[in-house]
């Protein structure tokens, strides 16, 4: 992995997927999700959950995210107005003075309207410099980016953002989403006083509950967006 990373053209390889996201009382797509696929030509395909951690170790993940963002917008540009283009950010990423105005940068370059994207950033990005971090998120706001919060409930203070930050969406953690049924998940009690902080947060904050990684017919379908394989 190191070695492929350090090769030219490393970004040129990095292709983009994109992932639905549905608002349920319609099945209607409303936006697609871009992730990140390597396919390399000796190691084959490479998950992007062993390669883009490796990524930001050796200070490549600025760049093949920028590349990824100029492919995404390109292929969305052509998309209808009403379907948006989310994209993820990592903490290294919203650290950077500069980051927003990169960002916006890319979009006039591929002539895509600002309104059209959805950033997704996680708590641990927002942890890791939250001054830094939410003077990007408001300079990109007031370009017209919408701002989602991932993995609502995985930790540290969602409550304490909500009300600093705001955002148009939060995405339930999708680890809150898996086994609620089975042996070993959450027990129900918890699974009950956790849906309550969620859909009351989303009330109280005027957000859109998205609920990612769905697998199978459970309680979640009250959120109004969602992502996943049953979908």
């Amino acid at each position: 992995f190191e070695q492929a990373l350090r090769e030219p053209g490393f970004d040129n390889e990095i292709g983009v997927a994109f992932q639905p996201i549905f608002r349920l009382v319609s099945l209607v797509i409303c936006s697609f999700e871009a992730l990140a696929r390597w396919s390399h030509s000796q190691l084959g395909w490479i998950s992007p959950a062993e390669f883009i951690p490796i990524t930001e170790q050796f200070s490549v993940l600025e760049s093949m995210s920028e590349a990824l963002l100029r492919r995404a917008a390109n292929a969305a540009h052509n998309w209808p107005n009403r379907i948006r283009l989310l994209f993820n950010l990592r903490a290294v990423q919203l650290s950077p003075a500069a980051t927003a105005e990169r960002i916006l940068s890319i979009l006039d370059d591929q002539d895509f309207d600002p309104h059209r994207l959805q950033i997704e950033v996680t708590e641990t990005a927002l942890l890791a410099d939250f001054d830094m971090a939410r003077e990007n998120i408001s300079w990109l706001r007031d370009r017209g980016v919408s701002i989602i919060l991932d993995d609502f409930g995985a930790g540290y203070s969602s409550i304490n953002y909500l009300r600093q930050i705001h955002f148009e969406a939060v995405k339930l953690d999708g680890s809150l989403l898996t086994g609620t049924d089975q042996a070993g998940g959450l027990p129900l009690l918890k699974v009950g006083q956790f849906y309550l902080v969620f859909f009351t947060s989303v009330w109280l904050y005027h957000m859109t509950g998205l609920a990612a990684g769905i697998t199978a017919d459970k309680p979640w379908r009250a959120t109004m967006l969602a992502q996943g394989l049953v979908i």
